[in-house]
């Protein structure tokens, strides 16, 4: 368990859903993603969107804090999709 949690608390890592609401969420996201012609299980389309993740470069700096550069991993023709669905890019780290 992360530092500073406590037993069942969220860590920064996990989305908070009400309980008993993350299927119906799941099951409207699997069918706004069929409506844009991706056809993908539950299980399928959760799988895609947890391999989206983020790199963090350190670059050095000739003086001072080094630069940190935050960008979108390398998507797959699915992840692509969805992220294009669900307008992912506003919560993608800015370059």
């Amino acid at each position: 368990m992360p530092a500073n949690t406590h037993p069942g608390q969220k860590t920064t890592s996990q989305a908070h859903i009400a309980p008993g609401t993350a299927g119906t969420h799941t099951h409207l996201m699997r069918r706004t993603a069929a409506q844009a012609r991706l056809h993908l299980s539950v299980r399928q389309l959760l799988a895609q969107l947890a391999g989206i993740g983020e790199t963090v470069l350190i670059h050095p700096s000739t003086g001072g804090r080094p630069k940190a550069r935050r960008m979108t991993t390398e998507l797959t023709g699915d992840q692509h999709e969805l992220y294009e669905i669900f307008d992912l890019a506003k919560w993608a780290p800015r370059s």
